[in-house]
């Protein structure tokens, strides 16, 4: 289906080094998690039993690239898109093929750019305080509008929050809003305004946006004034959030792999890592995640049950990006561009 795109789950993939094989022998895996919990429970512990779980049997990872220090991957059908910060703290805008490995230059001398997504035809991204974009053939920057950060796009719209907690002499405690812009451009809307609890991440799709506010999971539908409480966290931060049709998956700071139903009702625990899940994408089938503490890659059944190691000794994978037949993350350490197949 040309224009496709498969998309990151929040951040970018971080890689391989050396040692990326992924055989059949039994190693320990990057999780402790097993089987989801179904009780109503938000931690309820998957049961023990992955720590013999084999690598998968997949084949090993390729590496594409070197020297590219990213924390932002995209990939679509024909090409990898990569901000990559060559000359920092300029960045340049990369795009490589997947056919030949050709590097193109779309646009260099960004300072500070960050947080890169897309659509079918144009990229975005932030940079100095304004979202830009750019379209993924090449051409002309275009600044869309002044923002801190840019967090998500859905339709012809693009999101984001932004935090505030008084300051260092006077501090208050955290308040967020949300904000949106057409795509093509204009003045920001403001769509929440000073709700509690700080947090920075944002991702949308057709029902709404979803985002972490304090200690809570929130679903703002398209349209409406107020936000849900899709879930409780009972630990930490979320550091990675993906959408599917029906669920919202994510990671804690505890490592736990979670996914809670758009629709509402108790979250599930599908996995847990030795670390803690920094970036996360789905597949029809499996949710793929890196464990940056443990230099992991791996993947575990939505339904939950013991992950897969896909790649291991990596240093230091962030986020992740698949498309219908592979996975791809960069070594952060490194700057390594790898590739394996499911």
């Amino acid at each position: 289906m040309a224009g496709t795109m498969y998309r990151q789950g929040l951040l970018v993939v971080l890689g391989c080094s050396l040692g990326c094989s992924s055989g059949s022998s039994p190693a320990r895996p990057p999780s402790d998690g097993g089987a989801p919990a179904d009780g109503p429970s938000a931690t309820a512990d998957a049961p023990a039993g992955a720590a013999d779980a084999p690598d998968a049997a997949a084949g090993s990872a390729t590496r594409l690239a070197a020297a590219i220090k990213t924390n932002d991957l995209v990939v679509d059908e024909e090409a990898i898109y990569l901000l990559d910060p060559a000359g920092d703290p300029d960045t340049r805008v990369v795009r490589m093929s997947k056919l030949d490995g050709t590097q193109t230059v779309l646009a260099s001398g960004i300072r500070l750019a960050a947080n890169l997504r897309a659509d079918d035809t144009d990229l975005y991204f932030d940079a100095q305080g304004a979202i830009q974009s750019i379209p993924r053939r090449g051409g002309a920057v275009r600044t869309v509008t002044g923002a801190r950060s840019l967090g998500a796009l859905a339709g012809e719209r693009l999101y984001w929050i932004e935090t505030s907690s008084g300051t260092l002499k006077h501090p208050e405690p955290p308040v967020l809003a949300v904000f949106s812009v057409p795509k093509t451009g204009g003045a920001p809307e403001r769509l929440l305004t000073e709700m509690e609890g700080g947090g920075d991440r944002v991702i949308a799709d057709a029902t709404g946006l979803y985002f972490q506010a304090g200690d809570e999971l929130q679903l703002l539908r398209h349209g409406a004034s107020q936000p849900t409480t899709l879930a409780t966290l009972a630990t930490g931060f979320i550091s990675a959030l993906a959408l599917d049709q029906t669920h919202a998956f994510y990671g804690l700071g505890d490592g736990s792999l979670m996914k809670v139903s758009k629709q509402g009702g108790a979250p599930s625990r599908i996995a847990g890592v030795q670390g803690f899940p920094l970036g996360v994408a789905l597949d029809a089938t499996h949710v793929y995640f890196t464990d940056t503490e443990a230099g992991t890659v791996g993947r575990v059944a939505k339904s939950g049950g013991a992950p897969e190691v896909l790649a291991r000794e990596q240093a230091r994978p962030v986020a992740i990006a698949v498309d219908a037949a592979s996975v791809y993350w960069v070594n952060i350490n490194d700057g390594t561009l790898m590739k394996r197949a499911k």
